[in-house]
């Protein structure tokens, strides 16, 4: 039996120099007439070429450097190399030159000079192609309208949680002879959500958002010709971070300190069950004390955060007087001791509980301690603690 087929092969596509890693080759002296602008062929969309231009003795040609010349990354047959705002080779035409090429992860299958700029190559094509109206290319690259499939883009992984403060998302990949660059849009405008900016990737990740919180993202393309034709934005999708549960907890009602906390030798701080905020019991520095501590007994956990949350309940009775104080104060690693904040007396409302909830920037920190420290003098000056807790916000 006989059956019909069609091969198709990528234009230049017989054989082609690969890299994996960063790789530099350099071509032996070669001249053109009439040409002007460098083409290339190429195939490393999530790699990187880039070329610059030597003299026959092998020194670099200003502004024809790899300093100046614009990265590409895509999968073309024909994508113009440029440097900047120079991309016109002709003051170099009848002399000896070298290209050199640098390629991170990808291929090259050809290079050409063009006298113009749609990269008409006028060599032959041998059974022709899209396009080429015989066996020479006369034609070059025609102007691109035509956006990237699918359009408008579609979701190949909708945005879903990674955590309480990641949302991860793929677009369906699209395709275009020019290549294809990608744009997530978060439209919620809650805190922390951020868009992706144009990208070669089709995958994104945003992070740094609160925990809890919805976000919502859409997705469309672009192709990477001059026109930069652009899909329409696919269906908005939303998702929600996870909720965070507290790095730490505890509010005095199992027993005294519960080996969660510990105080230091004045021995001024006890379990009371007789002024509490909630739950069973607070726990109470009873004066005399000079900055009597409360201090966490273990670290808690900060590393996967880079801000937290302290929030708890305290209280100072009436009788302190001016220099009197409770203060809450926290420790990072090896840092010193730093104030979260202080009742005073005779400056903030006394016989009632205050709600203390304040953030701490712990950017690249990994342990945090807590405690708390009373200064009063006489015996019948008290001030309390209860229901700390350490969340995580971002």
């Amino acid at each position: 039996d006989y059956q019909a087929g069609l091969a198709i092969l990528r234009r230049d596509g017989f054989a082609s120099m690969d890299a994996s890693g960063v790789k530099t080759l350099t071509t032996r002296p070669v001249k053109f007439a009439d040409g002007k602008y460098l083409f290339v062929n190429t195939d490393c969309p999530s790699g990187e070429l880039k070329v610059e231009v030597l003299n026959e003795a092998s020194e670099v040609i200003s502004p024809f450097t790899f300093a100046n010349c614009d990265p590409i990354s895509s999968d073309s047959t024909q994508v113009q190399v440029t440097w900047g705002e120079y991309d016109d080779l002709t003051a170099l035409q009848d002399d000896p030159i070298r290209f050199r090429f640098t390629l991170d992860d990808g291929s090259l299958y050809s290079f050409w000079v063009s006298p113009d700029a749609s990269g008409a190559s006028y060599g032959y094509v041998g059974g022709g192609g899209p396009g080429f109206t015989g066996p020479i290319d006369t034609v070059g690259q025609q102007e691109d309208t035509t956006p990237p499939e699918p359009d408008p883009m579609t979701w190949a992984s909708a945005p879903t949680a990674d955590d309480q403060d990641s949302i991860s998302m793929t677009a369906t990949t699209a395709t275009d002879p020019s290549g294809v660059q990608y744009y997530f849009m978060e439209t919620s405008s809650n805190p922390g959500g951020d868009d992706s900016g144009w990208q070669d990737p089709a995958n994104y990740t945003d992070d740094g958002l609160n925990s809890g919180t919805q976000y919502c993202y859409k997705v469309r393309a672009r192709d990477k010709s001059a026109n930069q034709n652009l899909t329409d934005w696919s269906t908005p999708d939303a998702c929600a971070t996870t909720e965070s549960g507290p790095l730490f907890e505890d509010g005095f009602d199992v027993s005294e300190w519960n080996s969660v906390w510990t105080e230091d030798a004045q021995n001024d701080w006890f379990r009371t069950t007789s002024v509490k905020h909630d739950g069973a019991a607070s726990a109470c520095v009873d004066g005399s004390a000079t900055d009597a501590t409360l201090t966490t007994v273990d670290n808690i956990d900060v590393s996967g955060s880079s801000t937290v949350t302290v929030d708890c309940w305290w209280w100072i009775d009436s009788r302190l007087d001016s220099g009197e104080y409770l203060k809450c104060e926290y420790k990072l690693d090896s840092d010193s001791w730093t104030e979260l904040d202080s009742l005073d007396g005779n400056v903030d409302t006394e016989n009632y509980w205050h709600h203390l909830q304040l953030d701490v920037n712990t950017s690249g920190k990994s342990n945090m301690l807590l405690r708390f420290k009373g200064k009063m003098n006489r015996s019948n000056e008290d001030a309390y603690a209860d229901t700390v807790k350490v969340t995580h916000k971002n």
